[in-house]
């Protein structure tokens, strides 16, 4: 460039290791190892509200709250299962989002206009470092409200 003055540090050669360099590949595999230990997480939890949102919309039509909310149980058990050890040493499968319905918050206005259906709950996902044998425990909320009128076209 005109105007410029040179710089007083001589340009390092092509493909030498910089601490720029050391920098963005220590970030780029510290981004990759949490995004494959939390990855799965998140991605359960969309699940989990997708799921939700599923079975809040057969509440149109299904007017027994107490069976929908049963069917949201044994759905979200069914997303998945994991490996446990229990207190005598067996190994054991637990449903990876455990929901009791006595813990689901299902509340349907239908005074409302228009009609509504609140669903809102809580679990713990528990997250396993390799190498370093951790623990880590989220716990994940789910609060949803959505219209369950009939639509008229």
């Amino acid at each position: 460039m005109i105007g410029t003055p040179p710089s007083s540090r001589p340009r390092p050669p092509r493909g030498e290791i910089t601490w720029v360099g050391v920098l963005l590949l220590a970030l780029l595999l510290g981004g990759a190892y949490f995004g494959k230990m939390w990855g799965p997480a998140y991605l359960l939890h969309m699940d989990v509200k997708y799921t939700t949102r599923a079975t809040i919309n057969e509440g149109v039509h299904q007017r027994d709250d107490q069976k929908l909310v049963r069917s949201l149980c044994d759905k979200l058990a069914a997303l998945g299962h994991e490996e446990v050890v229990d207190e005598q040493g067996r190994v054991t499968s637990h449903p990876l989002v455990d929901v009791r319905p006595g813990a689901v918050t299902w509340e349907r206005d239908a005074k409302a206009t228009p009609a509504r259906l609140h669903a809102a709950f809580e679990y713990v996902r528990a997250v396993r470092y390799p190498w370093t044998d951790q623990v880590a425990e989220k716990t994940f909320s789910v609060d949803i409200t959505q219209d369950i009128d009939v639509p008229r076209w």
